[in-house]
C-alpha cells in the first residue's frame, strides 16, 4: 500500500505549474519593478534637462543683451529652474564665465524607487547638465510660420489672383532672402503650420527653408477660421530644447525664437480668440519674438493679430499683394539683420 501511493506521487504532475509559477514570479515581478523605477527616471531626467536648458537659455540671453549684471543673471537662471523644477536650492549649480560667455547649469535631484528599495536601493541620484556658448556676431534664429488658409484666402486680391497667390508669393520672396543672409544654412531653421477651422498637419522646424516653402506652395484655401491650436502648435515646436542642441551643435550659439502670424480673417468662436492670446503672451513671456501680419483682415482679426504681436513695430495691416511682400519682406529683412550684425 505505502509503495502504491509512493509510485502515485511520483507520477502526480498537477502542482507542476503552480512550483514552476512560484519559482517564476519572483524575476518577474523583479523585471516589472525595474521597468516602473526605470521609466520613472527617464521621465525625470529628461525634465531636469529641459530645466536646465531652459535656465541656461533665458539667463544667458540675458547677459548677452546685456540686460542684467552678473549677480541677477545667476539669480535668473536659478529662479527659472526652482519656478519650474521643485528643487532644493543646495541641488542647483549654477557657473557663469562673464569672459567666455558661457553659462553652465547642474541640476541633481534623488529618487526613491518604489520597487528597488525592497533590494536595498534606497535612493538614485539623477543628475542633468547644460551649458550656453554665446558667440558675439551673428545671431541665429529658428522661425515658425502660421499661415491662415481658410475659405476667404480663396477671394480675389484685386490684383488678378487670390490673396493666397499673394500670400505664397509673399512667403516665397521672405524665404529667398532668408537664404541669401544665410548661404551655408548655418544659422536659420524653420517650420510651418496652416489652419482653417482646424490646424492642417505642421511642417517641423529643419534646416531646410525649402521645405518650409514647399509646405505654403501646396496649401489651398477652404474652410472656417480658428488659429488657437495652430499657434500652439507654433509655440510649443519653438520653446522644445532641440532648438537649442541644434544651434548649438551647428553654430555654437544660442538662437533667437520667432513666430509669424498670419490672418485674413477672423476667428470664428470667441473662445479661439482667447486661447489665441493666452498663448501669444505665454510665447512672449518665454522670449519668443511674435510678427503678426493682418491681410486685408477686418477689425476683430486685425485686433487679435495686434494684441499677439511683440509691440507695434512687429504688427503689419497690408491691404494689398505689394504692400504683403512689402511685410514679408522686412519681417525676413529684420531676421536677416542679426545673421550680419555684431551685437
Amino acid at each position: 500500500m505505502f509503495l502504491k501511493k509512493l509510485q502515485n506521487f511520483k507520477r502526480e504532475k498537477s502542482g507542476n505549474v503552480a512550483i514552476i509559477f512560484s519559482l517564476a514570479i519572483v524575476p518577474i515581478m523583479f523585471s516589472v519593478g525595474v521597468s516602473v523605477d526605470y521609466s520613472k527616471i527617464s521621465r525625470i531626467k529628461s525634465r531636469l534637462q529641459e530645466t536646465a536648458d531652459t535656465a541656461a537659455f533665458h539667463a544667458i540671453k540675458g547677459h548677452v543683451e546685456g540686460q542684467y549684471n552678473e549677480n541677477e543673471i545667476v539669480e535668473i537662471a536659478h529662479d527659472m529652474v526652482t519656478s519650474n523644477y521643485n528643487i532644493h536650492p543646495s541641488d542647483v549649480q549654477i557657473d557663469l564665465n562673464v569672459n567666455a560667455d558661457t553659462l553652465s547649469v547642474h541640476l541633481e535631484t534623488e529618487y526613491v524607487p518604489a520597487f528597488l528599495k525592497a533590494f536595498h536601493f534606497d535612493e538614485v541620484t539623477i543628475t542633468a547638465s547644460s551649458e550656453v556658448v554665446y558667440n558675439v556676431g551673428k545671431t541665429p534664429v529658428s522661425i515658425f510660420l502660421v499661415l491662415d488658409r481658410s475659405g476667404s484666402m480663396a477671394w480675389s486680391n484685386n490684383d488678378g489672383g487670390t490673396k493666397m497667390d499673394s500670400l505664397q508669393v509673399a512667403v516665397d520672396d521672405m524665404i529667398t532672402k532668408l537664404k541669401d543672409s544665410d548661404p551655408d544654412n548655418k544659422y536659420v531653421r524653420m517650420g510651418a503650420v496652416a489652419y482653417n477651422s482646424n490646424m492642417w498637419t505642421p511642417q517641423s522646424i529643419n534646416w531646410s527653408l525649402d521645405y518650409s516653402n514647399t509646405y505654403t506652395q501646396n496649401m489651398y484655401a477652404n474652410g472656417g477660421t480658428d488659429s488657437s491650436d495652430a499657434v500652439n502648435k507654433a509655440y510649443r515646436k519653438l520653446k522644445k530644447p532641440i532648438e537649442l542642441s541644434e544651434h548649438f551643435n551647428r553654430n555654437g550659439s544660442v538662437p533667437d525664437l520667432v513666430m509669424i502670424f498670419m490672418t485674413d480673417g477672423d476667428n470664428n468662436h470667441s473662445s479661439a480668440d482667447t486661447a489665441t492670446i493666452n498663448t501669444c503672451n505665454n510665447a512672449k513671456g518665454y522670449g519668443i519674438e511674435i510678427y503678426t501680419v493682418a491681410f486685408q483682415a477686418p477689425t476683430k482679426g486685425q485686433q487679435l493679430l495686434s494684441n499677439c504681436a511683440t509691440d507695434s513695430n512687429h504688427y503689419f495691416e497690408p491691404e494689398n499683394t505689394s504692400q504683403l511682400i512689402e511685410a514679408f519682406g522686412d519681417i525676413g529683412a529684420k531676421i536677416g539683420e542679426k545673421l550680419v550684425m555684431s551685437k
